[in-house]
């Protein structure tokens, strides 16, 4: 973990050296007596980790961060424990095993190649809080079938669904 804040007692997470194929991420850590609330994944936090397959997020963390989970190709399952999601930055889940993404309705911007190349299939739905889609965002998920933008989205990116053929 690296502290953030030590006024507001937050931190972000990083992979564990060894962790199982599951992971939950908490959402508190205890340092030094201090109780810290974890409100962001760094960056390449867990990206590379070929173990592993699903992670939880708690509604604390507000921000997943660059690269955090990419080139996890095992990874299928990422479950949001309540809302809280403010960001997805750049390539956050760059050549994932995903196939469905479930948005927290908090969620207000899609990094640049958030999802480059992901596994993503089926019907994507975007929430309406949603302001921004980054280039590329989910430009080679060519397994997606019907992807609903809300009229709420002001900045969208060049080439976001490039390559989403179905």
């Amino acid at each position: 973990y690296d502290i953030i804040s030590e006024t507001e007692q937050t931190v972000e997470v990083f992979a564990e050296e060894w962790m199982s194929a599951a992971y939950n991420i908490p959402e508190t850590v205890s340092y030094n007596g201090k109780t810290y609330t974890v409100v962001s994944i760094g960056r390449k936090a867990f990206s590379h980790r070929d173990n592993l397959t699903m992670v939880n997020i708690p509604k604390t963390v507000k921000k997943i961060g660059y690269e955090a989970f990419a080139y996890c190709s095992y990874l299928k399952n990422i479950n949001f424990l309540g809302e809280g999601l403010v960001s997805i930055d750049d390539r956050a889940f760059y050549m994932t095993g995903i196939k469905q993404f479930n948005f927290p309705s908090t969620l207000k911007t899609i990094g640049y190649e958030a999802f480059l190349s992901s596994d993503l299939a089926g019907d994507l739905v975007i929430p309406d809080g949603v302001t921004t889609i980054e280039d590329s965002a989910f430009n080679g998920c060519s397994s997606l079938t019907v992807i609903n933008i809300p009229i709420g989205v002001t900045n969208i990116g060049e080439k976001v669904f490039e390559g989403c053929d179905s």
